[in-house]
């Protein structure tokens, strides 16, 4: 996104927690079309302190403006994120919160009484570090032709279905912050009830901002919706896909539509919710007789969004530190202790596929790579 951007005539910068891997020769001015850190706005540092990522921001927003050219920021805080701990007198305007219903009575309740207040102050803080974004766009005037999209990776499930944390379809972990603000385009009070997926952020910024990008990207460009341009969403769903997580080898994958979650792993379907009649995902309908239909029919469209996608239940994760999530892995078990069910709870043989696939990086045979995209 930023070497197109880059490539259009935009400064680009970067502010925040990096969390990829840097490219081999990491040692060159740029990185993914980003100034490389330390140089000329390029700031990767997973820093808890929401304030000093927002103060390189300002200087990048004050700086880039005065020059009247177009730039193009990321501010990657990292709040909120485990350990859950708010900063200073956020956590107290959240003492008496109301518990989401599906949080399970027990150690589900205990875990979301302890955490919530503090998660919910970490948001609370990131409100005001984005105030000051806000008003660094209005001191260099260019409040009113800068396209600003505020957003997230993931959410934390905490407590809700008895589970702690991220990488599962519910709504909790999955759905996420999108706010768009471009006077310039976008009526204010604009709402798209249509599924928007994280890959769709790139192809629709470049829709709004006039920038031509590459071809065959995974998302779609909304910007012609979020205009009112047309009523008409360029996809009606969003695809998840999680190839490891808590569930055995190769994870799950999901289909969320305005109304439907639906989520299966390899050997069978998992999770069916009516989102208009259950938006907690109280009533799992998966095995309902009067759901079988519209199961098969999900299922169908799910199957064959997969090919088109270029996924595949054969793919397998290799980097990073996949054996803490995998069943027997150190984070299924703290993700077990607050008593949820899930396929493949407890079995312990998958951990050692992964550690075979850290030996298939070393040259040994059976290693199997994901389609080129």
């Amino acid at each position: 996104m930023a070497e197109t951007f880059r490539a259009a005539g935009y400064a680009t910068g970067y502010s925040g927690k990096w969390h990829i891997k840097s490219p081999r020769d990491a040692g060159r001015e740029l990185r993914y079309g980003f100034p490389a850190a330390g140089t000329d706005f390029g700031f990767y540092k997973t820093d808890r302190k929401s304030a000093n990522v927002t103060d390189v921001a300002l200087r990048f927003i004050k700086a880039k403006s005065a020059q009247q050219a177009p730039w193009f920021l990321v501010v990657s805080w990292i709040l909120p994120h485990v350990p859950y701990r708010a900063p200073a007198g956020y956590r107290e305007h959240f003492r008496n919160i109301e518990l989401p219903p599906n949080v399970p009575a027990g150690r589900a309740t205990d875990f979301a009484r302890q955490n919530l207040p503090e998660y919910y102050g970490m948001i609370e803080s990131l409100d005001d570090e984005f105030k000051r974004l806000l008003a660094a766009l209005r001191a260099a005037g260019v409040a009113e032709d800068t396209i600003v999209v505020y957003t997230s990776d993931h959410g934390d499930m905490i407590g809700c279905q008895g589970l702690k944390a991220k990488r599962w379809p519910h709504d909790q972990s999955a759905r996420v912050p999108l706010l768009m603000r471009y006077p310039r385009s976008i009526r204010p009070g604009t709402v798209v009830e249509t599924p928007f997926g994280a890959t769709d952020i790139y192809p629709t910024l470049a829709g709004l901002a006039g920038v031509t990008a590459p071809k065959n990207l995974d998302g779609l460009d909304f910007a012609p919706l979020i205009r009112g341009e047309t009523a008409t969403p360029p996809r009606d769903y969003v695809y998840l896909e999680m190839p490891y997580a808590y569930v055995p080898w190769p994870g799950w994958r999901a289909i969320r539509t305005q109304r439907y979650m639906y989520a299966r792993t390899q050997d069978k379907p998992w999770l069916l919710f009516d989102l208009k009649n259950d938006p907690w995902e109280m009533e799992n309908l998966v095995t309902s007789p009067d759901a079988t239909a519209l199961v098969k029919s999900l299922d169908r469209r799910l199957t064959s969004i997969m090919q088109q996608s270029g996924d595949s239940w054969q793919y397998r994760a290799e980097d990073g530190d996949l054996r803490n999530w995998l069943p027997g892995g150190g984070k299924q078990r703290s993700q077990s202790e607050l008593g949820a069910e899930w396929p493949g709870k407890g079995f312990h043989g998958i951990a050692r596929k992964a550690s075979q696939g850290k030996n298939a990086r070393r040259g040994k045979k059976g290693r199997t790579k994901r389609p080129n995209k």
